[in-house]
Parts: structure tokens; sequence; C-alpha cells
């Protein structure tokens, strides 16, 4: 990419990695960009992507340039390069995009060849999908933990999948519960339904062998 700073001071390069904000400008493109490019630095530590050192070195002095451009074309020193800004951003996201499929290619050919060190390097890269790829995380870890830290992100995803056992069960437990004290409650109502019928049926009982007993006493006095 050509040099697009024509004119900027160089401590400006400096001072734009201690930016914590993005510029505002086409930020939908923009801030996907600059937030990666310290994931992307990080791919220099990894043996897999040694032969792309100058290719990320490149890439990240291209990005932080374009920090640069964005923020003098938010001022308005430079609005009118603002069409210029946009086309730029949209080459550089061609790229961040490259390296996000670059990384992904890598961890699914790492899954394949069971590389347990290449699987852990691309998952803390922060460039995996964790949502998309929960379940072949956690199955390729079950099958391997005894070759992979459970540190970071696979230790998330366990206390996630415990929690939810747990709700599981707990949803389990109340729902046998509910269903144990209706039963109680149906057995207790029968209960008293069948103390009030043999209380009805005693005293019925009773007033029989009292009319009984008045009868054979009219009996004996005629």
């Amino acid at each position: 990419m050509e040099n697009i700073y024509e004119g900027i001071v160089v401590y400006s390069s400096f001072c734009v990695e201690f930016v914590a904000q993005n510029p505002k400008v086409y930020h939908e493109i923009g801030d996907d960009i600059y937030n990666n490019i310290e994931n992307i630095k990080n791919l220099k530590n990894i043996d897999r992507y040694a032969s792309f050192t100058h290719k990320i070195d490149s890439y990240i002095f291209d990005v932080k340039q374009m920090k640069i451009f964005g923020f003098s074309v938010e001022s308005g020193e430079r609005i009118d390069d603002k069409l210029v800004y946009l086309e730029r951003l949209r080459n550089l996201s061609k790229e961040n995009d490259y390296f996000f499929k670059s990384v992904n290619k890598s961890f699914d050919e790492a899954i394949k060849n069971e590389d347990s060190s290449l699987f852990k390097n691309m998952l803390d890269s922060k460039m995996i999908n964790i949502k998309k790829n929960k379940n072949k995380i956690l199955i390729y870890y079950k099958e391997h933990d005894q070759e992979i830290d459970s540190t970071g992100t696979i230790d998330k995803l366990l206390k996630e999948e415990k929690a939810k056992k747990l709700k599981r069960k707990k949803r389990v437990n109340t729902k046998k519960q509910i269903q144990e004290a209706k039963i109680k409650r149906i057995r207790e109502k029968d209960r008293i339904k069948q103390e009030k019928l043999e209380v009805e049926l005693t005293k019925e009982l009773q007033l029989k062998k009292l009319q009984i007993r008045q009868e054979q006493e009219r009996e004996l006095f005629n």
C-alpha cells in the first residue's frame, strides 16, 4: 500500500498506539480492523506464522497509519479525503478477513491432524468464533485433555458447561419436587376423604344399632 500520510509528523505514529478509542468516521468498518490489530500482531509468536512476519509487520504499520488518517479526517484536517479513507479502510478490511480465514483454517487443520499445540495457539489467538465452535472445542479438549492446558477459553467453556448442567439438574429436581408435592396433596386429600367416609359409616352403623335396640325394646314391652 502506498504511503498515505504525506506531511504527518513521525511522533503521531508513536502516540496513536496509546489512543484507546478509534476514529468515529466509518467506525462500522474501522473498529474491526483497529480492535483486531494486537491479535494479528501476536500471530508472529506462533511457529505456524513465522513466515508471515513481514506481511504482519507491513499490515500493522498500514493499520496504525490508517488510524492517524482517520483521526485527521474526523478532526476536519483532511475532510476532503473522507472517501479516500473509506476506500483504503475497505482494502485493509480484506486483509483483516484474510488473517481471520487463515487462523480458522489452521484451527480446523489442527483438529483434523490432532495437533494440540496448534489447536491451543489458534484458540488463544482470539480470532476463533467461540460461540460457533463451542461444541467442537469441548469435544476436542475432552479427547486430548492430557495434552492441553485448560486455562483461558477452555476453562471458561468448561465452567459454563458445568453451570448449565447444574441448572438443568436443579430444574429436573424442581420438577420432581413439584410432582412429589402434587402427589402428596392428592394423597392427603384422599386420606381426608377416607377419614370423612369412615366417620360417616361409623355414625350410620351406630344409628342402625340404636334403631335395632329401640325396636327390640318395643317388642319386649308389647
